[in-house]
This record gives structure tokens, C-alpha cells and sequence, in this order.
């Protein structure tokens, strides 16, 4: 069965036109009287308030009591959508993302085809740099569309985007105070959940391998890492998180640090597929047994994972199930001008393989 864009509904049509009316500037001052209103979109009253209401909560209106709602001046930093357009906002190419990254990209272009959404990519590293605040300016010169969907965004580019009311969804974790919609793996919930998975196998000096700099899912995975163990009967339990700088040979620098501490860790998370392939092949080429020696498991999957031996312990979250929660966001986005700043989050599951006991 075909799968398209869900049709609006009444209220949510009746707010977009509504909306485009006032920026249009086709009304002066005051909005007509509900009856009026009513009357002139064929309506029921409760609808209009319904839309209204959420114009009020966009700042558009201002409703007093007895008369007739004011037409506020629209947000300073909210544009005019000229069309149905979406920008993804993207570190680098689209070539040099993860296989499982490119699953959500190419359903999204495809679902928004079919409702006559353009689809765009802007690869800008300059906006992820640390001094980014320029080049997004920039992009919002050169681009108004319907939504912004950012991926891996910095945590200066949240509060940018934030602060500046654009109609965007976050892909990834968010960081303290932004309030942006956004999905995301539920990565909290994993690594507290791998953690008890080690001390249910006995593993008791725990490690954390994340990439730095820290992103909010690095945030995230620290904190359920690191959260209270709960009761176990061994009392010698240690729990931190590790960073390194991206690349093999900083995963291996760290790797040999960790071989030479006078206790090696004897449980190791690994964030990213591609880092945890390097700290496997790094372990084995040292005589590392798994998981005699030391139980791995990686935090994340990816299909090129299946080709690697030993077989790896991972958790799995199915891109399809990704890209359909991604896309309803989106879609609510583009159809209303904005959506609740809710973080949904998508649950994977644990798959075992050799690394891990």
C-alpha cells in the first residue's frame, strides 16, 4: 500500500490560512469578529477558536476580552515560508555518512516527493565549527523553508536555532535548555541498560568510549552509564567515561592506555560503529580474548557491522522505524509551521554476538 502524507486537519488548515492571511497583511490592526470569521470560511465557531488559540500561542494574536483579537507583529526571526521546501543541515556530503544515516535521508526525499516538498541538502562543516553563528546566518539569508532538519548539530547551533524561532527538528540528542522538537536513539536507556548487562556478567571495571567533542547523545550516554548500579554483591563495582578524538589512531591511543592500567577494564562501551571496529581489531591485534578477557558491546549499529568477526555485540534500531517517526515530525512541521519541542525517542534492541559473554 502506498504510504503518503496524512491529509490536516480542519483546525490545522484553517490555522495555515489564517496564519498566511495575517502575514499577507490582509487585515489591519484587528482580526474580523468570530461570526465573521465563521461565516466567511463556512466553519463552526469551534473550530475558529481552536485555530486561534493557536495563533495566540504563536504570538500573532492577542486576544481581550469583549472585543475583537489585536494582530500582533510576527516574531522578529520568523520568515515567511515561500514554499514547501526542507533543508537538511548536514556536517559534510551526503557520501561520506554512515549507511544507516543515508536509510532516513533517501525515505524522507522520497516520502516528501510524493506531497511536492523539495528536499535539499546544505553541507556546511563552517556552520558546525565552534564560531558557526556567521555561517548560519548565512544559510538563513539564502534558504526560508518550510523546515530546517539539522543533523548532528553542535550545541551552539540548538541554541541558535532556538533562539531564533526557525521551524526545524533536530536530529539527535538535545543539550540542556533548548527546546526544539527532536528524534533521537533513546541513548540514556541503552547504556544504563548495557551497564546491567556487564554486572550481570561479573564485569566490574566499566568503561565508556565516547567521541569528543561531547554531542548531547555523548551527554546522554554518560549519564545512563554512570547512573547509581543499584545493589550487587560486588562492592569493587567502577563505572567512568572515556574520550577520544574521532580518529583509529586516537582510539587506539586510548585502548593501549586502558591496556596499561594495573586493572584493565573488563567491560568497554563503544559509541559509533566505525570506532567500535577500531578498538576491536586493536584488542585482537594485542591478544585481547573476548570476552574472556575484556566483554565489548557497541552502542550503535550499522549494516557493515554483519561483516565483522568476531561478531559484534550491539544494540539495533531498524532505520525503517527511524525515518517513519522522523517523518511524522517533519510532516507537522511543514503542514502547521511548528510542532510541540517534544524529544521522541526511538528504542532499540540488544543483539548479541561474540564481543560480549
Amino acid at each position: 500500500m502506498k504510504w503518503v502524507l496524512e491529509r490536516p486537519s480542519l483546525v490545522n488548515q484553517i490555522t495555515r490560512h489564517l496564519r498566511d492571511e495575517l502575514q499577507s497583511g490582509a487585515w489591519s490592526a484587528r482580526l474580523p469578529g468570530e461570526h465573521t470569521l465563521c461565516a466567511s470560511l463556512n466553519v463552526s465557531r469551534v473550530t475558529v477558536r481552536a485555530a486561534l488559540k493557536k495563533l495566540e500561542a504563536e504570538g500573532l494574536l492577542s486576544c481581550s476580552r469583549g472585543s475583537s483579537r489585536e494582530i500582533l507583529s510576527p516574531p522578529r526571526h520568523r520568515p515567511v515560508l515561500r514554499n514547501e521546501q526542507l533543508v537538511l543541515l548536514a556536517p559534510s556530503a551526503l557520501t561520506s555518512l554512515m549507511p544507516s544515516t543515508m536509510v532516513w535521508v533517501d525515505f524522507l526525499r522520497s516520502r516528501l516527493s510524493e506531497t511536492g516538498c523539495s528536499f535539499q541538502v546544505s553541507a556546511s562543516p563552517a556552520a558546525y565549527a565552534s564560531t558557526g553563528t556567521r555561517a548560519l546566518e548565512a544559510l538563513a539569508r539564502r534558504f526560508r523553508p518550510a523546515c530546517w532538519l539539522v543533523f548532528r548539530a553542535t550545541e551552539t547551533m540548538q541554541q541558535w536555532f532556538n533562539a531564533r524561532g526557525l521551524p526545524t527538528v533536530v536530529v539527535g540528542s538535545l543539550h540542556d535548555g533548548v527546546r526544539l522538537p527532536s528524534v533521537d536513539i533513546a541513548y540514556r536507556t541503552v547504556c544504563r541498560h548495557a551497564r546491567g548487562l556487564f554486572l550481570a556478567k561479573g564485569y566490574h571495571d566499566l568503561v565508556l568510549l565516547n567521541p569528543a567533542p561531547r554531542a548531547a547523545a555523548e551527554f546522554e550516554s554518560e549519564r545512563g552509564f554512570l547512573e547509581a548500579p543499584g545493589q550487587s554483591r560486588a562492592p569493587d563495582i567502577k563505572t567512568e567515561a572515556l574520550y577520544h578524538d574521532g580518529t583509529v589512531a586516537g582510539v587506539c591511543r586510548q585502548m593501549d592506555l586502558l591496556l596499561q592500567r594495573q586493572r584493565p577494564p573488563t567491560g568497554l562501551l563503544v559509541s559509533r560503529p566505525e570506532h567500535t571496529v577500531s578498538a576491536v581489531n586493536y584488542l585482537t591485534a594485542k591478544g585481547v580474548r573476548f570476552p574472556a578477557d575484556i566483554g565489548l558491546i557497541s552502542r550503535d549499529d550499522d549494516p557493515f557491522l554483519q561483516n565483522v568477526f568476531p561478531s559484534i555485540a550491539r544494540y539495533s534500531t531498524s532505520p525503517t522505524a527511524f525515518a517513519r517517526k522522523l517523518y511524522k515530525i517533519v510532516s507537522e512541521v511543514i503542514q502547521e509551521g511548528s510542532t510541540a519541542p517534544v524529544a521522541h525517542q526511538v528504542l532499540p534492541h540488544f543483539k548479541s554476538g561474540q564481543t560480549f559473554a
